[in-house]
């Protein structure tokens, strides 16, 4: 007899563990909810503050996390949760919607219908290579596999600079750079086609260099840029890149208006992903668009390994007399960036 009205006692303690750990499951994806609301909130006064701008730079990652807690919640059919969960991501749909109107896809020339015979093209990547990577030879050969006419080499150092004055300058022979060992704001720019004029030049801070090179090719004149702004985490260096942005905008502006028929092209680390406002400025003032491949949320930073911890912070961008016929993000070649490879086309 004890051990028949032992059973029951046993189901119903098993019973209340699992309605104890039911409600615990649910209060944190309560806690989770409301947290990613808050934030989503925030992110919308991104271009006052800091802390603002970053979680508008997180905004993929904050879209994921409402997704899987409207998951959750359905499960448990907490609707009023799911609607609020639902209108937090319409706050996020506009920066998609933005990135949309400023980024260029790949393979826009052939939609467009422009021929290989009437058009001048041009291959471009940008590689941030981390200052401390060692890890030369695979850099050297991603470089070299991605084929481009012009590469932007962001965080280069004394020791990588000297590795690649062999094989890869002999591919590479004309080259301006900065080179940094103590931090991560060395910058080169390398091409296989001469120079009509390049030199370093800065943007709002002398110790910050970036590369502005002019290249005629295909008959046509084509304005470099390769840049590297600082990482906005703080007041102070979030309004120094701001700064960096818009003063470099206001250089393609001018470049434009002194001769429209030209083409600029900006890569770089820009520390800010398309989602940012403050990125909508920059395109929308200097008039450039954005180069992407289908989606374009593509990680080129991890923090680690896994699409959720990454960013999308290495960008090409271009004015839009340019389309791009493909566009592509490297290998791991020890760096916590990843290159990107466009191919840039003109119509003659």
């Amino acid at each position: 007899m004890a051990a028949t009205e032992s059973a029951p006692a046993e189901t119903s303690r098993m019973a209340s563990i699992r309605r104890a750990l039911g409600r615990w499951f649910q209060n944190l994806f309560l806690a989770a909810t409301l947290i990613l609301l808050a934030t989503t909130l925030l992110s919308t006064v991104a271009r006052n503050f800091w802390i603002a701008d970053l979680l508008a730079n997180l905004r993929i990652q904050q879209v994921l996390g409402l997704l899987v807690c409207i998951a959750v919640h359905t499960g448990f059919q907490s609707w009023k949760l799911v609607v609020l969960i639902g209108a937090g991501l319409l706050f996020h749909a506009p920066a998609y919607v933005a990135d949309y109107r400023y980024c260029r896809s790949d393979a826009v020339a052939a939609r467009s219908g422009i021929s290989q015979t009437d058009a001048g093209t041009l291959r471009v990547t940008t590689a941030n290579v981390l200052t401390s990577n060692r890890r030369y030879a695979d850099i050297a050969n991603e470089l070299l596999a991605s084929d481009a006419d012009v590469v932007a080499i962001i965080e280069i150092s004394t020791a990588l600079r000297d590795f690649l004055s062999a094989d890869f300058s002999r591919q590479y022979p004309h080259s301006v750079f900065y080179v940094q060992d103590s931090g991560n704001f060395g910058i080169a720019l390398y091409s296989r086609i001469p120079w009509t004029n390049a030199a370093l030049t800065h943007f709002n801070d002398n110790d910050l260099k970036s590369v502005v090179a002019t290249i005629n090719h295909s008959g046509q004149t084509w304005h470099i840029f390769a840049t590297h702004t600082l990482p906005p985490v703080g007041r102070q260096q979030f309004a120094h890149r701001n700064q960096h942005l818009q003063m470099l905008s206001d250089e393609v502006k001018r470049l434009r208006s002194d001769d429209p028929t030209s083409h600029v092209v900006v890569m770089g680390d820009l520390n800010i992903t398309p989602w940012s406002p403050i990125f909508q400025d920059f395109a929308g003032n200097s008039e450039l668009r954005r180069h992407t491949s289908g989606p374009g949320i593509r990680p080129t930073w991890y923090r680690f390994p896994a699409f959720a911890f990454g960013l999308v912070i290495d960008h090409v961008l271009s004015t839009d007399n340019l389309s791009s016929d493909s566009c592509s993000v490297g290998a791991d070649v020890g760096s916590d960036h990843r290159f990107v490879t466009v191919q840039l086309r003109s119509a003659l």
